[in-house]
């Protein structure tokens, strides 16, 4: 194999590809366009949420619920830390609002807008561990040509219901998922986190 062809891979670039073909695999096994591809990624992001706030906590040594602040360095974090270009906006009481120029997927990212419905499940599956309650709200997307990124998460349930967006609750201790595109909740348990936590950090 020419060593042109990979001379511009690197761990980021490769993990866009995978996810951007991830979503591609996934009609071809069963889970068609729509609501159930939508369900896989929403699985994908809820579960890969857990992981990372996992490891924030290890690493800040937090063993209490995040506030608002630790919170938005946490999201923003993890999508500047893979090639996106987020930052938090001004934000009223009860809703955290980020903003970005650049996708974490690049342009790739519009042949596979469905991957905004992980930053959705990421963002909001952290939310509501720490607060409870989520909505997300994904206003505009780099992926639908809107030329930027703004997705507004309330984590004030009064709040939220003046807008449109994925829900996330915080149930005997399991996330619940309602998308805004879905009549099913997805649950995701203790123990499907931890299989995955071990198998991506041994």
């Amino acid at each position: 194999m020419s060593s042109k062809i990979l001379e511009h891979l690197n761990p980021i670039n490769f993990l866009q590809t995978f996810a951007i073909q991830s979503i591609k695999v996934a009609g071809q096994l069963g889970y068609p366009s729509g609501d159930s591809s939508l369900g896989y990624i929403e699985h994908l992001g809820l579960v890969a949420s857990s992981c990372f706030e996992a490891t924030y906590r290890e690493q800040s040594d937090l063993d209490s619920n995040l506030d608002l602040d630790q919170y938005s360095e946490l999201i923003v974090g993890i999508k500047n830390q893979i090639g996106g270009n987020f930052s938090r906006a001004s934000s009223d009481p009860g809703v955290v609002r980020v903003v970005n120029t650049r996708c974490p997927f690049g342009d790739a990212v519009k042949e596979a807008p469905e991957l905004c419905r992980m930053t959705s499940s990421v963002f909001g599956g952290i939310a509501a561990r720490n607060f409870g309650y989520a909505k997300v709200s994904l206003n505009k997307r780099i992926a639908t040509n809107d030329g930027m990124c703004e997705v507004c998460i309330y984590t004030d349930r009064d709040i939220a219901s003046r807008y449109d967006g994925d829900e996330y609750e915080k149930e005997s201790g399991v996330v619940t998922s309602r998308l805004v595109t879905m009549d099913a909740a997805i649950r995701i348990d203790e123990g499907l986190k931890k299989f995955w936590c071990h198998t991506n950090h041994p």
